[in-house]
């Protein structure tokens, strides 16, 4: 629950919830899709809502996020998925 807070005034079973949906549903029109050669992780991304996440190969859910890379990184949130992408 880690991003719970990028998520304005939501509860931590709402959050969940938006989490499950967006990683483990039919995939959304718009939304960008890549599996780690690395590990056989699950990388979301919707370009439309920033919403960023990662479920790994076993099923878990890692990560729920709303995009921001850090300014230090000079990346777009775009930009920040394709890297993703490539470990």
């Amino acid at each position: 629950m880690r991003h719970q807070h990028e998520f304005a005034n939501i509860t931590q079973e709402r959050y969940e919830q938006m989490a499950e949906e967006f990683l483990t549903g039919i995939l959304p029109a718009g939304v960008r899709q890549c599996t780690r050669r690395s590990n056989g992780d699950l990388v979301r991304f919707d370009p439309r809502t920033l919403e960023f996440g990662v479920v790994g190969a076993n099923g878990f859910i890692k990560t729920y996020l709303i995009c921001n890379p850090l300014p230090s990184d000079n990346l777009t949130p775009e930009q920040y998925f394709e890297r993703q992408c490539r470990n």
